[in-house]
């Protein structure tokens, strides 16, 4: 059975696909999600620590599914946490609207700043450690520069509809790690 907070981070994130983090109010939530505005104040306190906690789910889950397989060669790795990334259960519209009005809520407040970092520094040493593993000489700059590919093919799916798809978003990804791994 899902909770009422599941229920109103699912409408959270579905209000912010919506309607853009500013467009997203209590309102438009709670109607989503088919509750009373008091629920808000109930299970969070307030809009903002609701939004805070929808964002921490996305990277929480996110980082998790990113996280390396220990069994796997340094190349592998760096493969299945691309694959990870631009899974069907990671690569949905309303996740990876989320993911990017954080990343530009973030420039001008320090929770959702501190939480946009700290998933990205999860990324970045999850790649550094695989880069590593795999022998790439710079594995700091290789892991930095496919954390940026992936939010860019995010940004491009997003921007341009459904021209770039989840499996030519993977496949770039793919062709990104593979230079980055010099293969």
């Amino acid at each position: 059975m899902t909770s009422t907070a599941d229920t109103l981070i699912t409408a959270t994130l579905e209000s912010i696909h919506r309607h853009g983090l500013d467009g997203t109010t209590v309102t438009t939530v709670t109607d989503l999600a088919g509750l009373s505005r008091g629920m808000v104040r109930h299970e969070f306190g307030s809009k903002q620590a609701m939004i805070v906690q929808a964002m921490e789910r996305v990277c929480s889950d996110w980082t998790q599914a990113t996280e390396p397989d220990p069994t796997l060669d340094g190349p592998s790795q760096v493969r299945a946490i691309v694959e990870a990334m631009f899974a069907p259960d990671v690569f949905q519209a309303p996740l990876i609207d989320a993911w990017l009005s954080l990343s530009v809520a973030a420039t001008g407040d320090d929770e959702l700043r501190r939480l946009r970092d700290r998933a990205q520094a999860i990324w970045t040493d999850q790649l550094e450690q695989a880069f590593t593993r795999a022998g790439v000489h710079d594995a700091s700059t290789a892991a930095l520069g496919l954390v940026a590919s992936a939010d860019g093919l995010w940004l491009r799916h997003r921007l341009e509809g459904h021209s770039l798809g989840r499996a030519d978003a993977l496949a770039a990804a793919i062709r990104v790690a593979d230079a980055l791994l010099g293969s």
